[in-house]
C-alpha cells in the first residue's frame, strides 16, 4: 500500500515537472514571436528611412548640380559680355590700321615703330579671341541662316542661288565654350536676289492687273439687260 501511494506521488511530481516544462517553452516561444515581430518592424523602419536618405540624397545632388549649372551660366554670361567689348577693341584697331595705311605721308622710323605696334596689339587681340574659343563667322558663298546672318543688302544676280551670301558688311563672331556654340554677334550680309523672278512678278501682277480692267470694261460696256443675264448665270 505504501508503495503504491509512493508511486502515485512519484507519478504527480513527473507530472507537474512536465506542466511547468511545457510551460516555460510556451513563454520561450512567446518571447521569440515577440522578438521576431519587432525584427521585422525595426526592418520595415529601416527601409523606409534608406528610401527617405536616399531621396533626400538625390534632392541634394539635384540642388548641387542646378546650383553648379547656374553659376557656370552666371560665369558665361560674364565671359560673354566681356567677349563683346573686346571685339570691339579688336575691330577699333583693325579699323585704325587700315585708315592709317590709307594716309600718304612719308614713313619714318618713328611712323614704321608705331605701325609695328599696332600691328603687334592687333595679332595679341586676335591671339587671345582664338585662345577663347572664338572665331568669325564663315559667310561667303553660304546661304543665309537667321542664327547667324542679317541680311542689310541686297544684290542682283542670276548666276547664284537667290539668298547666297556676296558680301560681308560686318563680321560676325562665335563662342564655342565646353561643345557649346554660342553667337556673340551675327554677321551682317549682303545677300543675291533674283531678277527674274522679280521680274515674273511684276509681269503676272499687270498681266492679272490687266485681266481685271479688261473685265471691268467689258462689263460697263454691256446693256443692263446683258448684265442682269450674267448675274442670273453666275447665280444659276
Amino acid at each position: 500500500m505504501e508503495k503504491d501511494k509512493l508511486n502515485k506521488e512519484i507519478e504527480e511530481i513527473i507530472e507537474l515537472a512536465r506542466e511547468e516544462k511545457l510551460s516555460e517553452e510556451e513563454i520561450i516561444k512567446e518571447a521569440m514571436r515577440e522578438k521576431i515581430e519587432r525584427i521585422t518592424q525595426l526592418e520595415e523602419k529601416n527601409k523606409e528611412l534608406n528610401k527617405q536618405i536616399l531621396y533626400l540624397k538625390a534632392e541634394f545632388d539635384n540642388f548641387r548640380k542646378r546650383v553648379e549649372k547656374e553659376k557656370q551660366q552666371k560665369f558665361l554670361l560674364g565671359k560673354i559680355a566681356v567677349f563683346e567689348k573686346i571685339i570691339y577693341l579688336y575691330e577699333m584697331f583693325k579699323v585704325a590700321i587700315e585708315s592709317l595705311q590709307k594716309i600718304d605721308f612719308e614713313k619714318t622710323k618713328e611712323l614704321t615703330q608705331i605701325f609695328d605696334g599696332l600691328n603687334i596689339l592687333y595679332k595679341e587681340f586676335e591671339n587671345f579671341l582664338v585662345k577663347e574659343g572664338i572665331s568669325k563667322i564663315d559667310c561667303l558663298n553660304k546661304q543665309v541662316n537667321p542664327q547667324y546672318h542679317e541680311v542689310v543688302e541686297y544684290e542682283e544676280d542670276d548666276t547664284k542661288e537667290e539668298n547666297t551670301i556676296v558680301g560681308i558688311i560686318s563680321d560676325g563672331y562665335i563662342l564655342v565654350d565646353n561643345n557649346e556654340e554660342f553667337v556673340l554677334r551675327p554677321a551682317k550680309v549682303k545677300v543675291t536676289k533674283s531678277i527674274n523672278k522679280e521680274k515674273i512678278s511684276l509681269e503676272t501682277n499687270k498681266i492679272e492687273q490687266g485681266n481685271e480692267n479688261s473685265l471691268e470694261q467689258n462689263y460697263n460696256e454691256k446693256g443692263e439687260g446683258e448684265k442682269w443675264k450674267d448675274v442670273y448665270f453666275v447665280l444659276k
